[in-house]
């Protein structure tokens, strides 16, 4: 089941995909080397997604939304999962690059335009 992007993210996405020439990208995106942890019902773990993935690029963008930075009551129903989030996070740092993904993270309190886009491609080693 893939997850419903909100409209900041989306916004994100096309706006790192404008700048990028309008280059095809897959949103959201899983890879077979990406997994969550493993469960009775899932061994091998389940396949964690990426918000978006530009082939071209070999570059993933991930939209960090609140959730990421404060408590979130919704989100963080079941024990464990704002810890669990965070160690997701810091496995798909660890096997995008393993994996030669270049990764660039968004925050939700960053202003969006061209100037910040740059800067993010340009500290990956993409210039546009």
């Amino acid at each position: 089941m893939g997850k419903i992007p909100g409209i900041a993210e989306k916004r994100c996405i096309e706006s790192f995909r404008a700048a990028l020439g309008g280059t095809p990208v897959v949103s959201p995106c899983t890879f077979d080397f990406l997994r969550g942890d493993p469960t009775p019902s899932r061994p091998l773990g389940a396949k964690l997604p990426v918000d978006a993935y530009f082939p071209a690029y070999s570059l993933v963008i991930e939209y960090m939304g609140e959730q990421h930075s404060r408590p979130n009551r919704m989100m963080d129903r079941r024990p464990g999962r704002r810890d669990q989030r965070a160690r997701y996070q810091a496995r798909r740092t660890e096997l995008l690059e393993l994996n030669g993904i270049r990764l660039i993270r968004v925050w939700h309190t960053e202003v969006i335009n061209e100037e910040l886009i740059r800067a993010k491609l340009r500290e990956v080693g993409i210039g546009i």
